[in-house]
């Protein structure tokens, strides 16, 4: 990190050896949350579109909750590359299906579709794409008994997510391709 932002960047790093699988990585990444007023998580190869910032925030203030909500949640599959039509505000996704795999795991299924007016309402989440009130990663912190998993951890989070109050949804516009 470059010494203008020193003080807003924070790291933790451990051996190869110590790594557990990603739901693991997302509670020790958690663990540097210091009361910022909102979360992020993303994948590490994301590509964001002009002013992204300014639209995620404007569509999180825009999520249709419930009155005694504990906040918004935006998630969902981001488009899989940086095309004109995500660029210039065209296209989104929606997590609109579930199915199960032949082992039994559930997986989830998106659609592309024009942006809305407002936030969509679902009931999956994606761990790619999941932002909100940062009290979220205290009221409903990672667990770090997840050893390894990874088919499961997203339908678990949406669950406790959802059974604290908070009202998911699809971003009504992509900020980022994934």
């Amino acid at each position: 990190a470059g010494t203008c932002y020193a003080d807003h960047v924070r790291i933790t790093s451990m051996k190869h050896t110590q790594a557990k699988g990603p739901a693991y990585a997302r509670y020790h990444c958690a663990q540097l949350y210091r009361g910022e007023r909102f979360f992020l998580q993303i994948d590490s190869h994301m590509d964001f579109v002009q002013d992204w910032d300014a639209k995620i925030l404007r569509q999180w203030r825009a999520a249709p909750v419930a009155p005694d909500s504990a906040g918004a949640v935006l998630t969902h599959y981001p488009p899989a590359e940086m095309t004109d039509e995500l660029r210039d505000g065209k296209v989104t996704t929606h997590i609109c299906q579930g199915k199960f795999e032949p082992d039994g795991m559930v997986s989830f299924l998106s659609m592309q579709h024009p942006p809305k007016p407002l936030p969509m309402r679902t009931y999956f989440l994606a761990g790619g794409f999941l932002f909100g009130p940062g009290h979220l990663v205290t009221s409903v912190p990672f667990d770090p008994h997840l050893l390894y998993l990874f088919w499961g951890e997203e339908l678990l989070l949406a669950a406790r997510l959802w059974t604290s109050g908070y009202d998911i949804f699809s971003p009504s516009e992509a900020v980022c391709s994934h």
